[in-house]
């Protein structure tokens, strides 16, 4: 608003005059777009937070007045509907929540553009870089997987014999995908690591069919996650006979007793 004062001077003499105020009021027209607090917003949220939470916030702002100044948030037109399947951004307070199901393992990282636009003719718009991080979390158990599985073993088998080779995979990053196994104790067998993600299960001591015929083996495998998440699987390993046991007598002497005189 500007007020000016008006004066009208005769030309008599005296000189009389006159004034007048003036109230000159300035009406807003929409000529500055909406600015954005930050030209790039950048968050993190787990893999598994629950729909509905929120995950940043936009913000930018209109210096004009009035409808002029009141600003509304959208997605671009050329963010995907798989984004917009998972995040909601709200029209008015700017703030981006889960709306879908997130997994790190599919994708890791969302970048997509959201713009701010005013509302009155013409509508001004400005963008805004948006990137969301997806955390990983222990969701995924291990898997195991046979393979080249020898079901059969000769006792006389020396140790180190390879009787399996064993595949471990965790879909999971980092110390979630950090696999260990195990088999029981007290069993002439033992699993060792070979190369990344393979195990061998190996014979490790004294076999005797006369023994124990057929070994029922647990393989069980857990990852490094709090807590952790396992899995289990069995392979049967028989033991073949071999000719390692002599005849034997039930006791080492025998006492006959004949009658004389018997015919031949």
């Amino acid at each position: 608003m500007f007020t000016l004062v008006l004066t009208a001077i005769d030309g008599g003499i005296p000189q009389r005059s006159g004034t007048a105020r003036i109230i000159i009021n300035v009406i807003d027209a929409n000529d500055n777009a909406p600015v954005f607090d930050h030209e790039t917003y950048r968050a993190s949220t787990l893999e598994n937070t629950v729909n509905g939470s929120l995950v940043l916030r936009v913000h930018a702002t209109d210096i004009d007045e009035g409808t002029n100044a009141e600003v509304t948030y959208s997605f671009t037109h050329d963010v995907s509907q798989n984004i917009r399947d998972l995040f909601k951004l709200e029209p008015v307070s700017g703030e981006i929540r889960v709306r879908g199901v997130l997994d790190f393992e599919e994708t890791n990282v969302y970048e997509f553009d959201v713009q701010a636009m005013n509302s009155a003719p013409p509508e001004l718009s400005t963008l805004a870089n948006v990137v969301i991080d997806v955390i990983d979390t222990n969701d995924n158990r291990p898997v195991l997987q046979l393979t080249m599985v020898s079901s059969a073993v000769r006792e006389d088998a020396s140790s180190g014999i390879s009787i399996a080779l064993i595949s471990v995979t965790d879909r999971d990053s980092g110390e979630y995908g950090e696999v260990h196994c195990q088999i029981p104790e007290n069993i002439p067998f033992k699993i060792e690591k070979s190369l990344k993600g393979k195990y061998k299960l190996i014979t490790n001591g004294f076999l005797d069919h006369e023994i124990t015929q057929l070994y029922n083996i647990s393989i069980s495998a857990w990852d490094g996650g709090f807590p952790p998440l396992s899995a289990m699987t069995f392979i049967v390993v028989s033991v073949i006979d071999v000719n390692d046991n002599s005849p034997s007598f039930t006791q080492s002497t025998y006492n006959v007793y004949l009658m004389e005189n018997n015919a031949p």
